[in-house]
């Protein structure tokens, strides 16, 4: 349709052009202007003008067939964005009927639909922004992912944000019937932050408490889980019972951290060391891997089974290590441990730790620890009671050395 316009334009420009040739003509005629160039002249300017004309209606419709093209690309990118819409939709759905299955495993994993939808190879910002703007309608789930991310971070992509989850946890919980965000002010408490500074200061227990315990009302599985470790390590409100009885509901549940929990209780026990075993060994079949870890420690603190299968007891530290969700203080202790392993033991294959050549399986593995330890405690970060406990053992060990 443009382009027939622009044809019926050009040829009426055409015919204008001929009547003012024409009439140029005659004026020139009754000046008595030269006639040898009279004729080339009117010529060069009629060409001129209908040039001129030819040539700006080629750019006009090569233009217009750009808009056409912009327009389009215009209508793939809301077509993409629909689409990308669509499926964090469903992945948002995917979560809440996760989460709404409160009385087994996946009811425990509902949180880390939201947490990992960045995985998803859509549009980040678009996902993102989709979340935020479901947030601001008061969708708890939506909160919930962008309080978590803040709350976590994502390596090398989103730092931790505290005051931000703590602002969003804080908000959400008006509402929430998750008991989620609840969980996430206790863990924050008990970790230490201090809504009023925005720091991470003194932790405060009770406060922790009493957000867990309505975590635990509203049914989140993670909860029972956290009353039982602060019935376990708060000097305040010890009580062993308890926390055993917290531990067993949130294995009912298919929590992996109560169980690993439960084991280190019954760990302290020599008679109970089967029932530790047994925890640590389901908790590392779920895919836990510090139990993974805490399982080889276990056979490695027992002298017949370390006598009967030391590559075994290795070859869980290597698959815990190994796993890159490991944090950074666990797998220090996991090296270290294989190092003890070595001293007794040389020929124990530890090739699939790493993909390139060791030499000596001693050095390498002290090596990573001390690397790992030594990072830790310059950038003044979280390290555990048995990984700073290790790295007072290497800096000893280090120390004869020298």
């Amino acid at each position: 349709m443009k382009k027939s316009k622009i044809i019926i334009g050009d040829i009426f420009l055409f015919l204008i052009t001929t009547v003012i040739t024409y009439i140029l003509n005659k004026y020139l005629d009754s000046i008595n202007f030269m006639s040898n160039i009279k004729i080339p002249l009117l010529l060069l300017i009629w060409f001129i003008i209908v040039f001129s004309v030819i040539i700006s209606s080629i750019l006009v419709m090569i233009i217009d067939k750009n808009n056409l093209s912009y327009e389009n690309d215009i209508k793939q990118i809301k077509l993409d964005h629909e689409n990308e819409i669509k499926e964090i939709k469903a992945k948002n759905n995917e979560a809440v009927d996760a989460l709404k299955q409160k009385n087994n495993a996946k009811g425990n994993k509902g949180i880390q639909y939201l947490g990992m939808a960045l995985a998803v190879d859509l549009n980040k910002k678009t996902r993102y922004l989709f979340f935020e703007e479901a947030l601001k309608n008061k969708n708890v789930y939506a909160g919930i992912y962008i309080g978590s991310i803040n709350f976590y971070g994502i390596k090398g992509k989103f730092p931790k944000n505290y005051p931000e989850a703590y602002k969003i946890f804080k908000e959400i919980s008006d509402y929430d019937d998750t008991g989620i965000s609840f969980w996430f002010l206790g863990q924050m408490y008990e970790q230490g932050y201090d809504d009023k500074t925005k720091q991470i200061g003194a932790p405060n227990e009770q406060l922790a408490f009493e957000y867990y315990k309505r975590s635990e009302e509203l049914g989140f599985v993670k909860a029972y889980n956290s009353l039982g470790r602060l019935y376990n390590f708060n000097e305040e409100i010890i009580d062993t019972s308890e926390a055993i009885k917290y531990y067993k509901t949130g294995i009912e549940h298919g929590d992996v951290y109560a169980m690993t929990n439960l084991a280190f209780e019954f760990e302290k026990n020599p008679l109970k060391i089967k029932e530790a075993e047994k925890n640590f060994k389901d908790a590392s079949d779920l895919g836990y891997s510090f139990a993974t870890l805490r399982l080889g420690h276990l056979y490695m603190d027992n002298k017949d089974i370390f006598k009967k299968c030391p590559q075994e007891i290795a070859d869980l530290y290597i698959k815990a290590i190994n796993d890159e969700d490991l944090s950074d203080d666990k797998k220090a202790c996991g090296y270290f441990w294989l190092c003890n392993l070595l001293n007794d033991d040389n020929k124990i294959d530890i090739t699939k730790i790493s993909d390139k050549p060791i030499n000596n399986k001693y050095e390498f593995c002290f090596n990573q620890a001390y690397n790992l330890l030594r990072n830790l405690d310059n950038s003044k970060e979280h390290m555990g009671k048995r990984a700073a406990k290790i790295w007072d053992e290497i800096k000893e060990q280090i120390h004869k050395i020298k």
